[in-house]
């Protein structure tokens, strides 16, 4: 067992692909078998399989003329209407939703940038449609501020634990790829210290607690697969290796269904786990969602471990797209506290964690 620190920062991988499979291995914690071009099997695959959510964290925007098509009209496409023309940002898997079966001419111009994804032989060129890439300064010059967030996207790569994260989800609309319980052995698990009970004396009742829930963990785990291990050989009237341990031998021959065994054995026992248990996560909003995000997890009332995070989030935007974020944080920071009787009565900076 080891205790972590949590850590934020910002995924910068411009090949979308790979990022895609950056996403795709953390959750089944394979990040080791990344190779310079083992996102195209890793990706075909997972699209194959029907698992879309990590296309979720690459976004693309259509420009396009108003006179040729209305609004998608979609909850997950962000449209702006400029003059003669319409930008919509969605992520790869909004738009493989939409677009399948119909918006053929958008199809196609897909098909030629994202193939894997799009792989279908349908649409035609198009000149009053193009896929475009702005970066915020550029979406200013021709839209109002409040819709060009719509259209610019951050990633962060986040290690907490499974306190924090239940809270980070509520946030939408936003895309997440987590470490899986379900298919990752958290044997020997990380866990995170909150510095309150570390500093009140009692830390040692803290990880002493811990390590008893990974005991359990393992015990129980490993209790359950060799149960189903002997009702394998029985049921296929395989003779019980007595020269070595049963699990082990057949964990070396039969691999395949051994997988299978853990991961349902796994998905059961993950229910002893604790709440401090280490675990991390890719996530993906756009400029406006995130400044919706720091407006209620940078103030005080915040739960201490999100409201780090926060700011460590905003921190490092701050240095990529200062014009969006100087301001940002919790609202405080703009105008009046909406927390009524239960604000804290301090002034907030976003400099500095004062309002803590």
């Amino acid at each position: 067992m080891k205790i972590v620190e949590p850590f934020v920062k910002e995924i910068k991988i411009a090949d979308p692909y790979k990022k895609m499979e950056f996403a795709g291995r953390l959750c089944y914690k394979s990040q080791d078998r990344i190779t310079e071009n083992s996102y195209e099997r890793f990706v075909s695959t997972i699209v194959n399989r029907g698992h879309l959510s990590v296309t979720e964290h690459e976004k693309v925007t259509f420009k396009f003329n108003k006179n040729i098509f209305n609004k998608f009209d979609s909850r997950f496409i962000s449209e702006t209407e400029v003059g003669d023309y319409i930008y919509a940002t969605g992520n790869i898997r909004a738009w493989k939703e939409l677009l399948v079966d119909k918006y053929e001419d958008f199809y196609f111009k897909m098909n030629k940038t994202y193939g894997i994804f799009f792989d279908k032989n349908i649409g035609k060129e198009n000149s009053n449609i193009e896929i475009v890439d702005y970066d915020y300064k550029k979406l200013l010059t021709f839209m109002p501020e409040n819709e060009a967030k719509k259209h610019v996207y951050y990633t962060f790569h986040l290690r907490t634990d499974r306190a924090t994260t239940h809270q980070l989800v509520r946030h939408r609309i936003a895309s997440y790829s987590q470490v899986s319980q379900r298919y990752v052995n958290m044997d020997g698990f990380e866990f995170i210290v909150p510095p309150q009970i570390e500093a009140s004396g009692h830390g040692k009742l803290y990880k002493k607690t811990m390590h008893h829930i990974a005991k359990v963990y393992g015990e129980l785990s490993n209790l359950m697969i060799r149960d189903k291990v002997i009702d394998y050989y029985q049921a296929n009237n395989i003779a019980f290796p007595m020269e070595e341990d049963a699990v082990e031998f057949f964990k070396k021959n039969h691999k395949a269904v051994y997988g299978k065994i853990e991961k349902s054995v796994i998905e059961d026992t993950r229910y002893v786990l604790p709440n401090a248990c280490g675990t991390k996560i890719i996530v993906t909003m756009n400029a406006r969602v995130l400044l919706h995000f720091f407006r209620t997890r940078c103030c005080s009332r915040a739960q201490w471990e999100i409201r780090d995070m926060a700011y460590e989030m905003l921190r490092q935007v701050q240095e990529v797209c200062p014009v969006v974020f100087k301001s940002a944080g919790p609202p405080c920071i703009a105008g009046p506290c909406p927390e009524g009787a239960m604000s804290c009565g301090r002034k907030a900076s976003t400099n500095n964690k004062q309002n803590e």
